[in-house]
């Protein structure tokens, strides 16, 4: 599309293979003028694949693998730090028998940089030692959503989170640019197991279920908001919470009272109206 919405080009295919690939995320590289695409793959099992994608539709190489770990990875989130020219790709993943969230950031050439900055540290990409855990609590976490922190050089990744064992809550955790956990006191993965409780925190825990979380990054005032379906009234409503760049929160807002799922939610500056204006845009499943 253009800048005014007007097709571009005409639509072409990705990923074409006998088995079947589902839920992609894009991020842009304005740097390097192209887009890093990922999605699950069904190969003997889902695993989290990835493809770069130049500004005219051209590829520069072929697809490749970010997470083959063992079981299944699914729904990947991606987000682009242009400061050290890296994607962070997050998705939920089985690979220890409950679902958690884990990470892989990438370079800007495709390769995988592991956490203690190595490049795919043996040749053989999407190893187990070459993702992260951004959580591994109890009882499951699921459907990860990033923005990334233009001031601080850092993402916020935020998912619905199971491990109270009853309902579903919003919960989150900052990630420094080279993969490490970063902990609202300051610190670093506190005490070196990352994805312990106490690295990651509450978003919102209300009563019955919050779920399907999304967020994005407002570079005015370095804070986020993220956004998920909320049935603490009975129905699904849509609720939000301003999260600062720290990861402490800064009051809770009810976006909208209806019958609500699946929120989407954009911060930046967009072409309306004839003209360039900074503006939130939300994005949701309606059944009225």
């Amino acid at each position: 599309m253009d800048s005014e919405g007007n097709e571009a080009l005409a639509e072409f295919a990705i990923r074409v293979a006998a088995q079947s690939q589902y839920e992609p995320a894009v991020a842009y590289d304005g740097l390097n003028n192209r887009y890093l695409v990922v999605w699950h793959d069904n190969t003997s099992t889902y695993d989290i694949h990835g493809r770069f994608v130049n500004a005219d539709g051209s590829f520069p190489g072929d697809a490749f693998v970010l997470s083959n770990a063992a079981n299944d990875q699914f729904y990947p989130s991606v987000a682009y730090d242009s400061a050290n020219q890296r994607f962070l790709v997050a998705w939920y993943d089985f690979r220890n028998g409950e679902y958690n969230i884990y990470g892989q950031l990438v370079n800007a050439d495709g390769t995988l940089y592991n956490n203690n900055g190595t490049i795919s540290d043996n040749g053989n990409p999407g190893l187990q030692d070459d993702n992260f855990v951004i959580t591994n609590a109890a009882d499951g976490q699921y459907s990860p959503s990033i923005a990334y922190d233009n001031a601080n050089h850092r993402f916020l990744v935020v998912w619905t989170d199971h491990r109270n064992g009853v309902n579903n809550d919003i919960y989150g955790q900052i990630v420094n640019a080279d993969g490490t956990l970063y902990n609202n006191n300051g610190t670093i993965s506190d005490n070196g197991n990352p994805g312990l409780q106490d690295d990651n925190f509450v978003i919102s825990n209300a009563p019955a279920s919050q779920n399907e979380t999304s967020v994005a990054y407002d570079s005015s005032v370095n804070r986020f908001l993220a956004v998920w379906h909320d049935s603490r009234n009975g129905s699904d409503d849509i609720y939000g919470q301003i999260v600062n760049a720290d990861g402490t929160l800064t009051g809770w807002t009810p976006i909208n009272m209806a019958l609500l799922w699946r929120p989407i939610i954009l911060i930046g500056d967009f072409w309306l109206c004839g003209r360039t204006t900074a503006a939130v845009i939300m994005t949701y499943t309606d059944s009225l």
